[in-house]
Formats: C-alpha cells, sequence, structure tokens
C-alpha cells in the first residue's frame, strides 16, 4: 500500500483490496487539515456505522471501544514515534486491537479483524478507561450539585 496518494485514491486503493462489500472513509484529525480526509462526516457521526476503526495513535479508541466492534491500530512509524514521546499505554500489549506497521498488511488485518476481535479485551478495556461511561453521568453530576455525592 502507497501512503503516498491523497484522500479518494488512498480510499480506492484499500477499498479494491478489501473487496465491493467495503466503504473505506478517511478522517484525519481536524486540526491536521489533511488532503487524506475524504469526508464532512463528523466522526461521532460515523462511529456508530462503522463496521471497524483503523486508527494510529487517536484517543478516539476510548470512545469507539463503547460501541464493542473491532479496531486495527495502524503504526507503520510506531517505532521512529515512540522516540522521544512516552505513551499513556503500551500499544503492542494494552491495546485490545491488533497492531499493523506494514501498509501491504492493512487490507488483510481489516478483513480478519470481526473473527479476531478481542471481545474479552475490549470488555477490560472499557471497564478500565471508560466505566463512568455508563448512561448515569448526568445523575451523578446533579447528585454532586446537590451535595449528595456518590461515586
Amino acid at each position: 500500500m502507497d501512503c503516498h496518494c491523497v484522500g479518494e485514491e488512498y480510499a480506492a486503493e484499500l477499498e479494491k483490496k478489501l473487496g465491493e462489500a467495503w466503504k473505506v472513509v478517511i478522517k484525519m484529525h481536524p486540526r491536521l487539515h489533511s488532503g487524506l480526509t475524504n469526508c464532512d462526516i463528523a466522526t461521532n457521526r460515523l462511529m456508530p456505522v462503522a463496521d471497524v476503526l483503523v486508527t494510529d495513535y487517536s484517543s478516539l479508541v476510548f470512545e469507539y471501544a463503547l460501541y464493542k466492534k473491532p479496531w486495527v491500530i495502524f503504526a507503520p512509524d510506531i517505532e521512529s514515534y515512540s522516540k522521544g514521546r512516552s505513551f499513556y499505554l503500551d500499544y503492542k500489549t494494552d491495546m485490545p486491537a491488533p497492531l499493523v506497521t506494514e501498509g501491504e498488511k492493512l487490507a488483510q488485518a481489516v478483513l480478519d479483524s470481526e473473527k479476531s476481535f478481542d471481545r474479552e479485551g475490549v470488555e477490560r478495556f472499557t471497564e478500565k478507561y471508560m466505566s463512568a461511561c455508563d448512561g448515569r453521568s448526568t445523575e451523578r453530576i446533579i447528585d454532586s450539585a446537590l451535595g449528595k455525592e456518590r461515586f
């Protein structure tokens, strides 16, 4: 896979490798203003309808994990990116998703994502990092404001 393509070309190349049943939507971080983005739909509206998330170092995985759907980490630059930087998590061991470092292996990782999906790992991940997302946060805030804290 050649990462020198932009937007539509990159998506078309990946779609070709994935097959006709797939539509590839590329969303870069909104502050990057990258030519790779091929979709203007807000990310939070895409997550519920996406079958698989492919991401790199984005915190988006925390929200996406709540959907209990597979994701793939595509980080071909992880060795150089991690030099001089620290991560909150070890991407090789703490993420319940495959780590792909070679572009030519990305399509196969996406195709395999449903059968390799670590449901128990995602459950542990969401419990550890997103357990407050239980639909009762407003109730807890009101209780706290009224002096009835019960966290």
